[in-house]
């Protein structure tokens, strides 16, 4: 309740979401809403598992399931730099390639596999807010659907004004100035 009046939600606010959460309960009851947030959640996590290679089979997915787990609970950095350990032996000792901007050898000499890790894994942050924000689903099926909508409304804007090449090139300048931002504060 502090965290959502310190966000910018005042009573009135508060007052509409317990009675949208009311309407909801009280139109099906409360397993559909569960439901839909369990299952939501599950299928989320078996596509992102499926386009990162995971295997197909019901016991490739609650082994990939569990590893996501073990990586959002505390000690989770050192059994990320654990899974980079072991697929950095998996390769062999003479093996190149680079993870994360260092190579396999810069990994081994400096034991960077905790950095590595850190960087290239999933973290708490992506597990658990994956989770809350299957929880409350209805408020991020709404904001998701207000972004999309503004995103549409500001494109088709500025290919009017513009028109599409001009706004294609928008894009460009915009996207090459964020990437070259982020490299720069990365860095240091």
């Amino acid at each position: 309740m502090i965290c959502l009046v310190l966000f910018g939600f005042g009573d009135e606010e508060m007052g509409l979401l317990g009675d949208f959460f009311s309407w909801n309960i009280s139109l099906f009851g409360t397993w559909w809403y569960w439901a839909i947030a369990v299952t939501g959640f599950t299928i989320h996590w078996w596509i992102e598992h499926m386009m990162n290679d995971g295997g197909g089979s019901m016991r490739d997915i609650l082994t990939g399931f569990y590893e996501d787990l073990l990586w959002a609970i505390p000690g989770s950095r050192k059994r990320r730099g654990e899974y980079i350990r072991q697929i950095l032996c998996d390769y062999g000792e003479n093996s190149m390639g680079s993870m994360e901007g260092y190579s396999h050898e810069e990994i081994r000499m400096n034991n960077l596999y905790e950095e590595v890790g850190t960087k290239m894994l999933p973290g708490p942050l992506a597990f658990w807010g994956r989770l809350v924000g299957w929880i409350f689903w209805p408020i991020a099926g709404i904001l998701l659907l207000s972004v999309i909508a503004c995103s549409w409304i500001i494109h088709g804007i500025l290919v009017f004004s513009f028109g599409s090449h001009r706004t294609l090139e928008l894009y460009d300048k915009v996207f090459n100035f964020l990437g070259a931002t982020l490299k720069r504060s990365a860095s240091r």
